[in-house]
């Protein structure tokens, strides 16, 4: 479940290990400005690819990561005991256990938005679950599993009304689903560069920068602080506050000329490859002895 890598997106790696190899944000000798300008250049390339600020864009290492960072610094700071978080029935692993976890440690209710007989969340009894005591919705975009795509404008709209935050994991959907936060309105939305031809090890968390500027640090280290004593310390604004120690600078950089890569390409060239793909693989099983279609589309 990953993509393969163009050569453009290799080349920048390397090319920034035998040119730009460098510290960012920590020097000011002309190899260091080099390397935090190409790093600073993909957090803008992929702010504008998702229409979000560049102070709004947190580099991780995964999804995982990610939704672990909100979790936890939710948990820790923000939600209180009994408080309701709601997630689906259909979420990868990396949406499941870091509630699990912190619910069970911080007393929170975890709830689950079920599915129907045909994979699809059942939201006719949303507001039901919902009360006064939700403070998060936290939903894949798309299924990993099913590939079912969820109507995250309609639960965000829902969510906005009752001012409960909402995290989307976009995961899945990042290389096929055009993605606007400002248009969907979510608060917090997060994905991984290996999904979208970028290197593994690189991950992105957009939130809302409001809502990052008055979060708690999830790691703290160097870099992420602006002013350090014997007696505490001050923390840097976001994203600089949640990306302690040296980063993934290379990967990084890899995700932003992985973006540029992408946008050479509309998504309608990409479904139509990808059906001619899915019509070759279902005519050669179908063609194969011994093998038995249960399930797929004969329109599409």
């Amino acid at each position: 479940s990953t993509t393969q890598k163009p050569n453009s997106v290799i080349n920048s790696i390397s090319n920034f290990y035998k040119k730009s190899n460098a510290n960012v944000h920590r020097g000011t000798y002309q190899v260091a400005e080099e390397a935090t300008l190409q790093y600073e250049n993909s957090r803008k390339i992929i702010s504008q690819f998702i229409n979000a600020k560049d102070n709004e864009i947190i580099f991780t290492k995964s999804t995982t990561e990610s939704i672990n960072l909100i979790a936890y610094s939710l948990g820790f700071n923000y939600f209180k005991k009994n408080d309701e978080i709601l997630i689906t029935e259909m979420e990868h692993h990396s949406n499941i256990v870091p509630w699990q976890i912190i619910s069970k440690k911080f007393n929170f209710i975890l709830k689950y938005i079920p599915l129907n007989n045909k994979g699809e969340l059942d939201i006719s009894n949303l507001s039901s679950l919902i009360t006064n005591k939700t403070k998060l919705i936290s939903i894949t975009h798309m299924s990993n599993v099913l590939g079912t795509i969820n109507p995250i404008k309609k639960i965000i709209s829902i969510a906005n009304k009752k001012n409960i935050l909402t995290l989307i994991d976009a995961a899945q959907s990042i290389s096929h689903i055009p993605i606007d936060v400002k248009k969907i309105n979510c608060d917090y939305l997060v994905f991984s560069g290996h999904k979208i031809m970028g290197p593994t090890g690189v991950g992105v968390l957009y939130g809302k920068n409001n809502l990052l500027n008055s979060m708690e640090p999830f790691l703290s280290g160097g870099h992420m602080i602006t002013d350090v004593s014997m007696k505490k310390s001050t923390y840097n604004l976001a994203p600089f506050k949640f990306e302690a120690g040296t980063p993934n600078i290379a990967q990084a950089i890899g995700l932003g000329e992985a973006i540029k890569f992408y946008n050479k390409y509309t998504y309608n060239d990409m479904h139509n490859y990808l059906h001619k793909l899915y019509l070759y693989l279902i005519e050669t099983l179908k063609s194969t002895p011994g093998i038995k279609l249960y399930s797929y589309n004969k329109k599409n």
